[in-house]
């Protein structure tokens, strides 16, 4: 059973994947070298997130809740997760470092 989803990589596609599996009920990892792509992405989901309550897509208990499932980490050791999805740079040798 997949409980945990690490997604690697905080740029717009790993963010939007990131803030998916957190909508769909996942404890979700999001996981960056780069602390600055990790508070971008941390800003564009939450943004996303207001965006949905003002639409009344969501209420504000569930943007929090959406939200407490998020983990957001430039620690590669904090990344245990069920299931892993890979979103970093299209570089042969940084996807063969990363895995």
């Amino acid at each position: 059973m997949i409980r945990t989803i690490c997604v690697c990589g905080a740029g717009t596609m790993g963010s939007g994947i990131a803030q998916a599996a957190a909508q769909s009920g996942f404890r979700t990892l999001l996981y960056d070298l780069n602390k600055e792509g990790l508070q971008k992405a941390r800003h564009s989901i939450e943004s996303s997130l207001q965006l949905l309550v003002d639409k009344n897509r969501i209420d504000d208990a569930g943007r929090k809740e959406i939200l407490e499932r998020l983990v957001f980490t430039y620690a590669i050791e904090d990344c245990v997760s069920d299931f892993v999805i890979e979103a970093i740079i299209e570089q042969p040798q940084a996807k063969h470092d990363l895995f």
